[in-house]
């Protein structure tokens, strides 16, 4: 008699929101918020400096980069472009010229508010 094991898939589309009905998930935000240190020091002291400088996800800029895991450099059109995680790839691809908008925006951001 031959068994069945199921077999689960998991797809990974990109960034998720996490948060409870009420719109908040301070748990998860605390643990991801004390883990960016550590995984932006798996960059190289560079990328580092350039992912510290864009601070949030090309993508999704809800997203502080590190909150996800190390964060994945890109480089489009010759500039370099941090994404929180794969699934965001295909969308910062799609459209260079607002991606690299967007990154601009986010440095002047971040510039601004230290």
């Amino acid at each position: 008699m031959k068994r069945i094991i199921p077999l689960m898939i998991l797809i990974i589309a990109g960034c998720t929101n996490t948060s409870g009905p009420d719109g908040t998930d301070k748990g998860k935000a605390k643990i991801a918020e004390n883990d960016v240190p550590g995984n932006l020091g798996q960059l190289s002291p560079e990328d580092r400096k350039l992912a510290e400088a864009q601070r949030y996800c090309a993508n999704n800029d809800d997203q502080k980069l590190g909150s996800m895991g190390v964060p994945i450099k890109l480089t489009i059109k010759g500039e370099p472009v941090f994404i929180c995680c794969a699934g965001c790839k295909k969308a910062v691809e799609k459209d260079p010229d607002a991606t690299l908008k967007k990154v601009a925006d986010l440095k002047k951001k971040s510039m601004d508010n230290d």
